[in-house]
C-alpha cells in the first residue's frame, strides 16, 4: 500500500506534529503506519495496539485512557488519527451466514470491538486536542458480509 500523490496526499498537513495509528500490528494498520514514516511529514508516528507498549485494549476505557495520557506525553500536537481495528471473527465468534446465527452475546462483542471501542478512543483523545487545533480522523476498517435468511 503507498500514497498516491495525487489522490491521497498528505501535503495537507502541517510538518511535524504526530500521526497515530490504533490497530498497528495489524495488516492494514501496519502498512498505513509504514506509509506515514516514509512520508516524514510527522515529527513523530505513534501505532497502539494490544500487542505494543503501551498496550491498547479497544474495550477498555482505562485502557485508551492511559494510552492517550502516554501519546499526548509527547508534547507534539496530534494531526491525524487513523483507527484500524475491527473484529469480524474470533475465539468462538464467525460471521453469521443466517439470521438464526446471530448471538446476543456475540453482538455485544462485536458492537464493544467495532463501534463503542472507536468512538470511546475518539471522545477520549478529542479531549486531549487543543481548542482551535484541527485534527483529521479515519476508520480504514468496513464491516460486512453476506448473510441468508
Amino acid at each position: 500500500m503507498q500514497w498516491s500523490n495525487e489522490t491521497n496526499s498528505l501535503l495537507s498537513f502541517p510538518t511535524g506534529g504526530m500521526a497515530l495509528v490504533v490497530g498497528a500490528t495489524g495488516g492494514i494498520g501496519a502498512a498505513l503506519l509504514g506509509q506515514l514514516r516514509q512520508s516524514n511529514r510527522f515529527a513523530k508516528t505513534i501505532g497502539l495496539s494490544r500487542h505494543a507498549e503501551p498496550r491498547l485494549d479497544i474495550t477498555s476505557a482505562t485502557s485508551i485512557e492511559s494510552a492517550a495520557r502516554s501519546v499526548v506525553g509527547c508534547a507534539l500536537p496530534l494531526r491525524i488519527v487513523i483507527v484500524t481495528t475491527g473484529l469480524l471473527h474470533g475465539e468462538d465468534l464467525l460471521p453469521e451466514k443466517s439470521w438464526r446465527e446471530l448471538d446476543a452475546l456475540k453482538l455485544a462483542r462485536s458492537f464493544a470491538v467495532n463501534t463503542i471501542g472507536p468512538a470511546v478512543l475518539m471522545k477520549t483523545f478529542f479531549a486531549f486536542v487543543a481548542p482551535g487545533r484541527e485534527i483529521s480522523v479515519c476508520s480504514a476498517i468496513r464491516t460486512g458480509g453476506e448473510h441468508r435468511g
